[in-house]
């Protein structure tokens, strides 16, 4: 946990994470990251399908590999990352300030 912790840049080091966040983390880690790794959206599907896609990314998880994912995945699709507060889990952490950014985007 503290290898990926590192590697996902995040600051925090597993080792300090609630026992319960931790053992969701590990969950996570052991069985559910090989799939999501060995993902590729068909690009080209995506953008053909007539549907408005928004790629959300945190504003403050620059150098996190989910945000580079997100910033690359937003460009192959020929469309503009939608910024949003915080960091990988501003949904969270920020929802206050989230939000209405979301509803905005949304158009809702």
């Amino acid at each position: 946990m503290a290898r990926f912790t590192a590697a996902a840049g995040f600051e925090r080091d597993a080792g300090a994470l609630p026992t319960e966040m931790r053992k969701n983390m590990e969950f996570f880690v052991v069985h559910l990251m090989k799939m999501i790794g060995d993902f590729t959206p068909d690009y080209e599907a995506l953008k053909a399908s007539g549907t408005r896609i928004i790629v959300g990314v945190g504003k403050e998880s620059a150098g996190q590999p989910a945000h580079e994912a997100a910033v690359l995945a937003a460009g192959r699709l020929g469309v503009e990352p939608a910024y949003f507060p915080g960091d990988h889990g501003g949904f969270a952490a920020e929802a206050a300030a989230f939000a209405p950014l979301l509803r905005e985007a949304l158009g809702a």
